[in-house]
């Protein structure tokens, strides 16, 4: 894979990452804890992806 394409997958993931921790903040701050929580396991998805797509980025240099 060569930089541009890794580079476009990882600006999309850090995208989903930033709109993921959004919702769970306002549902944080709407007092919907538990909710936040329960879905907190989505961000760790998403953040376990993106430090892949660098690592492979890394290895790639």
């Amino acid at each position: 894979m060569g930089a541009q394409p890794a580079l476009q997958a990882i600006a999309a993931l850090h995208q989903q990452v930033q709109v993921c921790a959004e919702k769970l903040l306002e549902l944080q701050v709407r007092g919907r804890t538990l909710e936040a929580q329960a879905r907190l396991g989505e961000l760790h998805v998403l953040r376990d992806q993106l430090q892949e797509h660098l690592e492979g980025l890394l290895e790639e240099r």
